[in-house]
């Protein structure tokens, strides 16, 4: 990897942060992303792509059609 985005001790990068440093960096829709969490919904909502890897119960159900790949 040439770049690493990441959480620290003081700045937890998830869920709405996630997603509006991805868009900073990338723009809106452009960008996959893969998660499993109901605190991924912020950032798939805002990505390109939607992939799904072994999902946590309930996630599948929120997302609906919205998911591109599913690895459960």
């Amino acid at each position: 990897f040439s770049d690493v985005m990441a959480s620290d001790a003081t700045y937890n990068l998830r869920d709405q942060r996630k997603a509006e440093a991805l868009v900073a960096r990338y723009g809106e829709k452009g960008f996959g992303y893969a998660g499993n969490s109901h605190l991924d919904m912020a950032v798939w909502e805002r990505a390109g792509q939607v992939v799904v890897v072994n999902p946590d119960k309930g996630v599948l159900d929120k997302l609906g059609e919205g998911a591109d790949i599913v690895f459960e």
